[in-house]
């Protein structure tokens, strides 16, 4: 999935300077509950894209990483509470974000899908051909800006975790839930047939890419390239 991507560049590209330049630990948050990117193995270890970036980072500062989990809608209160030194949870930059934390450059652009049933019969996801239909979401995310701004004639749904948008998906609670697109594959690729078939990916060409990076409490300084 991520095969263009070296660990090398990635690497090169986050906060690997002055902001933890005397650290011996480094405190990780993350979420756990966005697969691919970052959640919990069958022994309870955490695991995913964003961690291994993590541990690149601290290898290449020479730091032991400690992974530290909290709920998304809470992670950056948290980070600036300083429950750990930053965020590597696959967060999005904007522009609000940038008020209140220091973002280091991206380590990959994320594009975000809708996932409906079938039998809804979509083939297109414009504003107009959503009009009237629930969608769901993740709260506190680059994705409910998105269906504020374009899909002002859907209803929102917000959920504290994924997770618990896309079970309201299945028993038809929610038309559609917008998330990006590897979450989306990832949840797919785990149903066995033909319950994967049961399943449509919807683009929008008016939807843009997401730039994906960690962050900083804004009273560190983090390195941009």
């Amino acid at each position: 999935m991520f095969a263009k991507i070296t660990m090398t560049a990635v690497v090169a590209s986050l906060c690997v300077g002055a902001a933890f330049a005397e650290e011996k630990v480094v405190r990780m948050g993350t979420e756990g509950y966005y697969p691919p990117f970052n959640f919990f193995d069958s022994a309870g270890q955490i695991k995913g894209f964003d961690i291994d970036i993590g541990n690149a980072l601290c290898a290449r500062m020479q730091v032991e990483c400690e992974w530290v989990t909290t709920d998304w809608d809470g992670i950056i209160p948290a980070l600036n509470a300083d429950k750990f030194d930053t965020i590597i949870a696959s967060m999005t930059i904007t522009d609000e974000l940038s008020k209140v934390v220091s973002f280091s450059a991206p380590y990959y652009f994320n594009s975000i899908r809708f996932v409906a049933a079938e039998g809804h019969g979509l083939s297109a996801a414009q504003p107009e051909d959503l009009k009237g239909l629930v969608i769901g979401t993740q709260s506190a995310t680059g994705e409910v800006d998105i269906l504020e701004q374009y899909f002002p004639d859907s209803e929102l749904k917000l959920y504290p975790k994924l997770d618990d948008a896309l079970l309201d998906l299945e028993t038809g609670r929610v038309d559609l839930v917008l998330a990006s697109q590897f979450v989306l594959g990832d949840w797919l690729q785990a149903k066995a047939a033909p319950a994967a078939n049961s399943w449509t990916r919807l683009s929008c060409p008016t939807l843009p890419r997401a730039p994906a990076s960690p962050c900083v409490r804004m009273t560190k300084t983090c390195a941009r390239r």
